[in-house]
């Protein structure tokens, strides 16, 4: 007699996957490709009727994997608080965020970072396919006399921030099987399209992230120690909001040749324009509404006054969401790492700094699409060869 396989949560979780890639992959088509400069109308209600429909679905799959403990009882309260302070600011993102942490969290690692590449690959290639084929348009964009070409996507950066997500996304779920010279041809691939779309940000964390690759595949973080490597990130975490505040309120962003002048000329004026949204807005505890200008255009110029969007992630964390939401989500942050360190899974690293750096420049860290590290809160899969490696290197240094 066939014993027949138990029909229960843990043997859904391979469907709600499979759901939640197409919920993903048409999101990214629909919200991040140049299709809405024809007919914005109708493709922003179909991104609604998809975000509206993620929402629900995320909300059953957390209900299903349920269980009462302090990590489930937390992140309950950052979805009621993102529902809460979205009313506030009318902007859905951290909602969307904070309602994915609530399902996936309670996936396996590798299943997490394997979905995001899939789903990132598929939605990629299908983009820039369309673009060639002339069904999705390219929208040019021009900053310090550089002209960026999206190939289809909706900005250049959406571009390069999504090939950062492969290849981040890449890198973690196949870091012991992925050879020097494969991650190398790969980063080579990556310079082809970035360098249409100009996209310095993502060229600059793509290579920051390979050091990283190889930095743990050669175990330099496992010399450190854990004690050591969580202060660290402490202290990483909390210097990338003081940098975002310290380098936009400085003085010396107008003087002419200076350190910060010439930085915020290479970050497109991103300095001065977080200068802007600190002098006119506020700092509140649960947030405010903050009316962005991008201009609807096929072809813009990305200058200050014609171009108003708050990049930085930290800038926008806590002038548009709030300090209380800042605070839970950093907690949230520093939770995920500490509980990877404390289980040996150092390769935790090469996502959460990678998208920590990223805050700095663009807002997509916030973005359930993009920063998948959030979700990483189940115990890490390491697998036998990485733990043998991990033994004889403490053996050898006893």
């Amino acid at each position: 007699m066939v014993e027949k396989k138990a029909i229960g949560p843990q043997g859904l979780k391979k469907t709600v996957l499979i759901i939640y890639s197409l919920f993903l992959f048409f999101l990214i088509i629909f919200s991040r490709s140049s299709l809405d400069t024809d007919s914005q109308a109708n493709i922003k209600l179909i991104v609604v009727v998809i975000e509206i429909g993620l929402y629900i679905f995320s909300f059953l799959v957390g209900l299903i994997y349920f269980r009462i403990n302090s990590e489930s009882l937390y992140i309950l309260l950052l979805v009621f608080l993102s529902i809460f302070v979205y009313f506030i600011t009318r902007d859905k993102s951290i909602a969307l965020m904070a309602i994915a942490i609530f399902a996936l969290r309670n996936f396996d690692q590798k299943e997490i970072s394997k979905f995001f590449l899939i789903t990132n690959v598929v939605a990629f290639f299908s983009i820039i396919s369309l673009h060639f084929m002339g069904i999705l348009q390219s929208v040019y964009s021009y900053s310090d006399g550089t002209t960026k070409d999206s190939l289809g996507f909706g900005q250049a950066n959406t571009l390069g921030i999504t090939l950062l997500v492969i290849n981040v996304a890449l890198m973690y779920t196949y870091r012991e099987r992925l050879l020097n010279w494969l991650v190398i041809f790969i980063l080579a691939i990556d310079y082809i399209f970035l360098s249409v779309a100009y996209a310095r940000s993502s060229i600059l964390l793509i290579i920051i992230s390979s050091l990283m690759f190889f930095a743990l595949k050669y175990r330099f973080f496992m010399k450190i120690g854990k004690n050591k490597l969580i202060y660290m990130f402490v202290f990483f975490l909390i210097l990338c909001f003081a940098v975002s505040f310290l380098f936009s309120e400085s003085r010396s962003l107008y003087v002419s040749g200076s350190f910060l002048s010439n930085l915020d000329q290479e970050m497109s004026g991103r300095l001065k324009l977080g200068q802007y949204f600190i002098t006119n807005f506020p700092i509140t505890f649960l947030g405010r509404y903050i009316q962005y200008y991008v201009p609807n255009s096929t072809n813009y110029g990305v200058d200050f006054g014609s171009y108003l969007v708050l990049d930085n992630s930290y800038l926008k964390l806590i002038i548009n969401f709030g300090i209380i939401f800042s605070i839970l989500i950093s907690f949230w942050i520093f939770h995920i790492f500490y509980k990877n360190i404390q289980n040996d899974n150092y390769w935790i690293i090469l996502p959460m700094l990678t998208f920590l750096i990223l805050g700095i420049t663009e807002q997509s860290m916030l973005y359930f699409w993009v920063n998948f590290s959030l979700f990483l809160s189940q115990k890490g899969d390491h697998s036998k060869v990485y733990l043998n490696k991990k033994h004889k290197f403490l053996e050898e240094n006893n």
